[in-house]
């Protein structure tokens, strides 16, 4: 005769381990959908804000001036900066970082503004021939941004002579 059983039958055990397997897989999917919503999100937001750094780069390079592209190293003044009327800027771009700031005109050491933006693909900074058009090429695209020179006001309230 059989007494009362203090411990589990081996199908319990089983049971209890298939139900808690499927809880884990269950969990680790909804885990990967989640890394890969968020990854998509990341790279959305690098890309929008690209985008936002080409709109800008498109406006200031239709009216600068002194444009110069030595090292990978973008320089030009323009009357449409983001922290002063005018501004000179400079444009760095390494692996798949743009490092991008605003400084005054006549002094170099006063920084009036700096960003850092990541961006999903490296980028390559070309300037045409003819100097009218600068190409920023990523991934297997390429932009070309149209330049204007000399379209900088030459009032004296934004300007010292060259």
């Amino acid at each position: 005769m059989r007494g009362k059983s203090k411990g589990f039958t081996l199908i319990e055990l089983l049971i209890a381990v298939v139900i808690s397997t499927l809880v884990v897989l269950a969990l680790g999917s909804v885990y990967r959908a989640v890394q890969d919503v968020r990854k998509r999100f990341i790279d959305y937001e690098q890309s929008r804000k690209f985008y936002d750094l080409v709109y800008l780069l498109q406006k200031q390079l239709m009216s600068c001036r002194d444009l110069r592209l030595e090292n990978g190293t973008l320089s030009y003044y323009t009357t449409f900066g983001m922290s002063a009327p005018y501004v000179m800027v400079m444009l760095r771009l390494e692996d798949q970082k743009i490092y991008y700031s605003e400084s005054n005109p006549y002094d170099a050491s006063v920084v009036y503004l700096k960003r850092e933006w990541r961006v999903p693909y490296r980028l390559k900074l070309s300037l045409r021939a003819d100097g009218k058009a600068l190409s920023i090429s990523y991934g297997a695209d390429e932009l070309e941004l149209y330049i204007n020179y000399n379209a900088v006001p030459t009032s004296n309230i934004f300007l010292k002579p060259f």
